[in-house]
């Protein structure tokens, strides 16, 4: 699981949406979050199974007779941090009409009419057709966009970090420009 959590921090640190899928209850959203919280980056949840595709693509709102498409809260307190990570939880449960929403925010980072600054990555995670909880498969423009790293511990890993406490992985951090 090291190296995964190495390569997930570099594409994260490298500005390369990564999905991760792997069984559920594994920690993905768990290394996720320590992996934001380890880079100093706000990092907004968004579970995708549950939202619309308003959620990505904005909703309409009228401004001085124009229609302008308004991003939601999660979007724009990225926008204000200048930095952070978009985990994208439960992706592949995603209805088809929110993949494509998506594939904006995937790949442009734009959410509505607002454009997220360069220092925010996009992070999926997934669990596989055969265990999502009524999934979908990913459609492939949106399978493209992502970097896909395959999630795996091994059962005397998962049993000693339940009883013992997981312990956090060190992450190298990228040279800065």
């Amino acid at each position: 699981m090291k190296n995964q959590v190495e390569a997930l921090s570099i594409a994260v640190q490298a500005g390369v949406p990564v999905l991760l899928w792997g069984s559920p209850g594994t920690g993905k959203t768990s290394a996720i979050t320590a992996l934001g919280e380890q880079l100093g980056l706000l990092t907004e949840v968004v579970i995708a199974s549950i939202r619309e595709p308003s959620d990505f693509s904005g909703l309409p709102i009228v401004i001085d007779g124009s229609v302008k498409m308004a991003p939601p809260a999660w979007a724009k307190n990225l926008a204000e941090a200048g930095k952070g990570l978009l985990f994208l939880d439960e992706i592949s449960t995603a209805p088809p009409a929110v993949q494509a929403a998506l594939l904006r925010v995937v790949l442009d980072k734009t959410v509505g009419d607002l454009k997220l600054p360069d220092g925010v990555s996009v992070v999926a995670a997934a669990n596989p057709p055969e265990e999502a909880a009524g999934g979908w498969d990913l459609t492939p423009p949106l399978a493209n966009r992502f970097c896909h790293i395959d999630w795996n511990i091994n059962t005397e890993a998962w049993i000693e970090g339940f009883t013992n406490g997981f312990k956090t992985t060190k992450i190298k951090k990228l040279p800065k420009d």
